[in-house]
């Protein structure tokens, strides 16, 4: 009989000491889409959509929704969001 190519016995692995965290940096594709949705719930054409963004990040930005953080991402979902409240 073979010995077996992984260890199943749990009970003696190490300890994790660190704790993991989420250190991706850029916008999640749910935050992505949700930024779409709200574009076109608010009616908003693309190149409104990049101003707009521009304006919640406050810095330049050339169009790639993929290229934001997800703390800008969460800005700009926050922005778009209070607007379309304010459309009601």
């Amino acid at each position: 009989m073979s010995k077996p190519i992984v260890d199943d016995n749990f009970s003696l692995w190490p300890e994790r000491k660190d704790t993991l965290e989420d250190t991706f940096v850029h916008a999640t594709e749910k935050q992505i889409n949700y930024i779409e949705i709200l574009r076109h719930d608010l009616g908003m054409s693309l190149p409104a959509r990049n101003a707009h963004i521009m304006t919640a990040i406050g810095k330049s930005f050339k169009g790639d929704v993929w290229a934001l953080s997800k703390a800008e991402a969460s800005r700009v979902i926050n922005k778009f969001k209070e607007w379309k409240e304010q459309a009601k």
